[in-house]
């Protein structure tokens, strides 16, 4: 299943929509976000359009991860905000009955603005929280500034520890945080 990413500018507004070759369903998940303001989460609406789902995403003002670190390097500091962050959200997230492995992980759908991050959620999402997380720690790995001993020993220890099976997410972000 191939996710398209497009990005519509208004006069005040930009959204991300993720548009999936899925018959669109509206279910409790879209329901509950809507009802709801999930902090952690960027506001969101879908639609179906022609047999397809778009999943639109208001991220204006907003920078994505990938934007923000595509010339700056992540230091140890920051790593443990959005750490701290992704940890909150996925609480977040599973205090309204939703399931935290919606959230997407890819750089390009973390959204940065005034010290926040905010993720996309998306209802059809099928692959593992785990897997995803562990491919963003591929990313910390390769962003993360070598200058930063803090930074490297989080980066590389994360990556370390999403290598083994059946990893728990929470556990070892509780346990990183701590260090």
């Amino acid at each position: 299943k191939c996710m398209e990413t497009k990005y519509k500018r208004g006069l005040d507004h930009t959204y991300l929509i993720l548009e999936l070759p899925l018959l669109y369903e509206e279910d409790y998940q879209m329901k509950m976000m809507q009802a709801n303001r999930i902090e952690g989460l960027l506001a969101a609406a879908g639609q179906g359009v022609d047999g397809k789902s778009q999943y639109f995403y208001e991220i204006s003002g907003k920078t994505s991860l990938r934007s923000l670190y595509e010339k700056l390097e992540i230091s140890g500091d920051e790593l443990e905000t959005l750490l701290s962050q992704i940890l909150r959200t996925v609480h977040n997230v599973r205090k309204y009955l939703l399931d935290a492995g919606k959230i997407l992980l890819d750089p390009e759908y973390i959204f940065f603005e005034d010290g926040k991050y905010e993720f996309c959620y998306l209802p059809v999402k099928e692959t593992d929280l785990c897997k995803e997380f562990h491919k963003l720690t591929e990313y910390f790995v390769s962003r993360v500034s070598h200058r930063d001993k803090k930074g490297i020993r989080i980066a590389y220890q994360l990556h370390k520890a999403t290598m083994e099976e059946n990893y728990n997410l929470e556990k070892m972000l509780e346990k990183i945080e701590v260090l």
